[in-house]
């Protein structure tokens, strides 16, 4: 029984000292043309299929969003790298709206302003680090 009380405590102090370690990530979107919108990030954590077959750690949907630049923030992120991929649905339709080729119709960015030829970019293009200090990154969405 004393093992166990202790066990408890322990990993109560280990929990509670991994949550202190997790970082927030502020992230501004700039470049929307039209209000009222809604953005869409994910926040992914590795290369293999990013960003359109990799299932995001987490995200953010921010409805009504201003003309310009919209800020909001992503917490509890533990160090690591990370890269962040997002649309702006404009017609508010709950799609990405593409054309007859496939090319985007709606508003799209990634993180470091990272751009493919012929694609999206790369994991390693569009990735950042966490560390434990809080941060603030900035890109563009643009069709």
């Amino acid at each position: 029984m004393r093992f166990l009380k202790t066990a408890l405590i322990t990993s109560g102090v280990l929990f509670a000292g991994t949550a202190l370690h997790a970082a927030d990530l502020t992230v501004t979107v700039t470049g929307l043309e039209t209000p009222g919108g809604t953005i869409s990030v994910g926040v992914m954590d590795g290369a293999e299929g990013f960003p359109n077959k990799r299932k995001a750690l987490t995200g953010k949907r921010v409805e009504n969003a201003v003309a310009g630049s919209n800020s909001f923030t992503i917490g509890g992120l533990s160090a690591g790298r990370y890269a962040i991929a997002g649309w702006y649905d404009e017609n508010t339709n709950g799609k990405f709206d593409t054309n007859l080729m496939g090319m985007p119709n709606e508003p799209y960015g990634f993180s470091n302003d990272a751009r493919g030829s012929f694609g999206p970019p790369s994991f390693e293009d569009a990735s950042f680090v966490v560390g434990e200090e809080n941060l603030s990154i900035t890109f563009q969405m643009a069709k």
